[in-house]
């Protein structure tokens, strides 16, 4: 007697070919519960009408499903037909409705001996509109009219690469602006530089700090500041090359990178479009103001050979145009000397908020950072800065666990917000844990500095302010 199985769709959902019956099975992205046979009765009949009639034991919200034989779909679901626009007649050639790309492989899947047996594959599929969209198809070796055929199960991905590529995308662009964050300006520019090595080509590196931001945050509220640099990452998008990439990595703190440069004034000519770029008053919400940015230049190799040095002497500069009246552009100068590496992050009475268990861990935190910028100048081995860098990841990870208790408790509201952001750094630190040794030191003290005093003031200040509140009641 031929077995009848589940044949089982991506969502957890089954149908029994013999019963009908919808029931929760087991299933992967690897595997299917396809039928190994069809029903007995379909087999002994040779009646088609009564594959249909098992096909038709599927919803049609809940499997999208086929018999192929030789390519051809003999039979589909309506989710199926739906999807992929084929009509209620038999003898859709299926290939035909496979990327032009992926067509080749899925018939080599269907053309594999009847003996293999479960087949799973992802591909492109064409939709009913023409679309192409992500799918999975499962196949299932089983027999009809004594010849071979696939059952085959078709899920949808569409929501799944979606989502990934969202995922993906906090992970490697800052959730304000949309420009490159922190995560993927140290791929960029661990790639330029190697690039510019090879090719013996210049390389800038461009420190742009903007000029009375702080004032429009007091004056104006959070809001206006955020509208702010998103205007100003839309101007500075503008000035910027193809090939250059342009970073938010800090607060009021941008990076641009210009690989291959043909020659050093080609630098200077992008910061004065960016200098240029912000004389246009910005205007948020009934409210005008104006802003500058400072901005410091190094050239690979003249300025230095590694990121480390890159940076310093380019925030070396940027610091030199703000002295010497802001709004202005200013190259390294490698016989001053004078460069210092970032400051650590030294604990004061200013970030003591009033909620006894932030501040204490915030210390905590302080303490912690001081000790592993230490580590980070004097240390040679990367696996003890690796294994630093995620015991940190750790700490910070309960210390935000238990903020959210604080808030929850207190009925924050930006507690969803809160939880995003913790979410988003605490990714971020786990990315600069495997990648320090690409970064250097100072890109790691700099975004160490800016993650958490950045952090704090966005983010914590509000929250506490509101669990004081909360408690005082």
């Amino acid at each position: 007697m031929a077995l009848c199985k589940h044949v089982a769709g991506l969502d957890g959902h089954g149908v029994c070919l013999k019963t009908g019956r919808v029931s929760a099975v087991k299933s992967s992205m690897k595997s299917h519960a396809i039928c190994s046979r069809l029903p007995e009765p379909a087999a002994r009949q040779g009646s088609s009408l009564t594959v249909e009639a098992a096909l038709a034991l599927f919803a049609s919200d809940l499997v999208a499903c086929g018999v192929l034989r030789r390519g051809r779909l003999l039979h589909a679901t309506p989710a199926l037909r739906k999807r992929l626009g084929v009509a209620a007649q038999r003898d859709v050639d299926f290939l035909r409705r496979i990327s032009d790309e992926d067509r080749a492989r899925v018939r080599a899947a269907l053309e594999e001996p009847h003996a293999r047996g479960k087949v799973s594959l992802q591909c492109n599929c064409i939709g009913a509109g023409g679309e192409l969209f992500p799918a999975e198809i499962g196949l299932s070796a089983s027999t009809l009219d004594n010849e071979p055929v696939r059952l085959m199960v078709l899920t949808d991905l569409t929501e799944r690469v979606a989502a990934e590529n969202r995922l993906r995308a906090a992970a490697h662009y800052d959730a304000l602006t949309e420009l490159p964050n922190r995560v993927l300006l140290q791929d960029r520019l661990s790639h330029a530089l190697a690039m510019a090595t090879r090719n013996q080509r210049l390389m800038a590196l461009i420190v742009a700090d903007l000029d009375g931001f702080k004032a429009v945050n007091d004056a104006h509220g959070h809001a206006a500041g955020d509208a702010a640099l998103r205007e100003v990452a839309r101007r500075f998008s503008a000035c910027v090359r193809d090939a250059d990439t342009l970073a938010r990595v800090g607060g009021d703190e941008f990076v641009i990178v210009m690989p291959e440069l043909v020659r050093r004034e080609d630098a200077a000519l992008l910061a004065v479009r960016l200098v240029k770029s912000m004389r246009p008053p910005f205007a948020v919400d009934g409210a005008t103001f104006s802003l500058g940015t400072s901005l410091g230049i190094a050239i690979y190799p003249d300025d230095g050979a590694d990121i480390d040095t890159l940076f310093l002497r380019a925030d070396a500069a940027m610091y030199r145009s703000k002295q010497s009246g802001r709004n202005q552009f200013s190259y390294a100068d490698v016989s001053d000397g004078t460069f210092m590496a970032p400051q650590a992050c030294g604990w004061s009475e200013q970030w003591q908020f009033g909620v006894d268990e932030m501040d204490d861990e915030h210390h905590a935190l302080f303490d912690w950072l001081g000790r592993l910028e230490t580590t980070l100048r004097d240390a040679r081995d990367r696996e003890q800065i690796r294994a630093e860098l995620h015991a940190l990841v750790a700490y910070a990870t309960d210390h935000f666990n238990h903020e959210e208790r604080l808030m929850e408790a207190a009925g924050f509201a930006g507690l969803s917000t809160h939880r995003a952001e913790h979410h988003r750094l605490s990714s971020e630190l786990a990315e600069l844990a495997e990648h320090t040794h690409r970064v250097g030191a100072t890109m790691t003290i700099r975004f160490l500095r800016d993650w958490l005093i950045g952090h704090m003031q966005g983010y914590d200040r509000a929250a506490a302010h509101a669990i004081c509140a909360a408690r005082a009641h």
